[in-house]
C-alpha cells in the first residue's frame, strides 16, 4: 500500500471521527429520546459534509507524478543543444532555438488555436 501524505491522512481520520461522533450522538438520542442529541447528531452530517469537502480537495489538489516521457525529451533536448552547440557555436544555437519557439506559436496562430 502506498503511503498517503500528511494531509490526506488527517482528512481520512476527521472523516472517520465525523462518522463515529454521529453514529454515538446518534445512538444516545435514541436510547435518551433527548430532542438536544437528536439536533446535536443532525448537527454533525455539517461536520461530515465539511470533513468529504476537504478529503475531495486534498485529493485534487495533489500534483500530477512527472512522466518519464517528459524526463526524456527535456534530456534530449538539452543534449542535442549541447552537442550542437559543440558543433556550430553558441550565436548559432541561440538562433535556432529562439525560431523553435517561435515556430510552434506560429503554426498553431495559423490552424486557429
Amino acid at each position: 500500500m502506498a503511503t498517503l501524505d500528511p494531509a490526506e491522512r488527517l482528512a481520512r481520520w476527521s472523516l472517520a471521527t465525523g462518522v463515529v461522533v454521529f453514529l454515538l450522538k446518534g445512538v444516545a438520542w435514541r436510547l435518551t429520546g433527548s430532542v438536544a442529541l437528536r439536533f446535536d447528531a443532525l448537527e454533525c452530517i455539517v461536520s461530515l459534509v465539511a470533513s468529504f469537502a476537504m478529503l475531495f480537495a486534498v485529493r485534487i489538489s495533489r500534483p500530477p507524478p512527472p512522466t518519464s516521457t517528459t524526463l526524456t525529451a527535456t534530456v534530449k533536448q538539452s543534449t542535442i543543444l549541447r552537442s550542437a552547440e559543440r558543433l556550430c557555436g553558441h550565436n548559432v544555437v541561440q538562433i535556432m532555438t529562439m525560431v523553435l519557439r517561435i515556430l510552434p506559436r506560429f503554426v498553431m496562430r495559423k490552424i486557429g488555436f
